[in-house]
């Protein structure tokens, strides 16, 4: 009978000292960590540091950072020309062999088509977005939403995909322009284990 009222007292005890020192100590869950290096394009002078950007017709694109981020002060931007070529930012990533990941980031397309694309040996997992101002059946006979990759355009969107990683130890996560003129901005780019 005395020990339920003491293990009350005692959290009672504890939690007014927490209160009065602003000291709380919550034990729970951690979050995996981010696998992604810079993934808010913060970090790095001549370009953001962790990314690279490639293209078979480079002299086609516009790339680099702009002020226009969905969080902090940065994010990744590319301009395409033409539907010549595309072109991508990338990131080489190691992972777990047969374990459950979410990408997400947030997607800013202006116009034309963007790609997220993780690839490895076996895997091939694509995201493919298209600007809804490119499609004559949106907004007049259709929402956006409606129809499939089609995204509002001028506006941060979260994007999510998740896998599983089968055999695959490294993967390269492109994020860029898919045969199509236009301009898109990444930010927020995370890459964390499915507990």
């Amino acid at each position: 009978m005395f020990r339920p009222l003491i293990c009350w007292f005692t959290t009672l005890a504890a939690l007014a000292h927490a209160a009065t020192t602003n000291t709380f100590r919550f034990i729970g869950v951690v979050e995996p960590a981010n696998l992604i290096v810079n993934g808010g394009f913060e970090e790095g002078r001549e370009g953001p540091t962790g990314w690279r950007f490639g293209s078979a017709r480079m002299e086609n694109f516009q790339y680099g950072r702009t002020r226009d981020a969905a969080g902090g002060k940065l994010a990744a931007r590319i301009v395409c020309r033409s539907d010549e070529m595309s072109g991508y930012w990338s990131q080489r990533v190691t992972v777990k062999p047969h374990t459950r990941y979410r990408l997400s980031l947030k997607v800013k397309l202006e116009s034309g088509k963007a790609l997220v694309y993780l690839r490895g040996k076996t895997l091939n997992q694509r995201l493919y977005l298209n600007a809804a101002t490119d499609n004559p059946l949106v907004p007049v006979f259709l929402p956006a939403k409606w129809a499939a990759g089609v995204v509002e355009t001028n506006t941060w969107l979260a994007q999510t995909l998740e896998f599983n990683s089968g055999d695959e130890t490294s993967l390269a996560l492109d994020l860029g322009m898919y045969f199509a003129a236009g301009a898109v901005n990444f930010d927020e780019v995370e890459l964390r284990e499915i507990p």
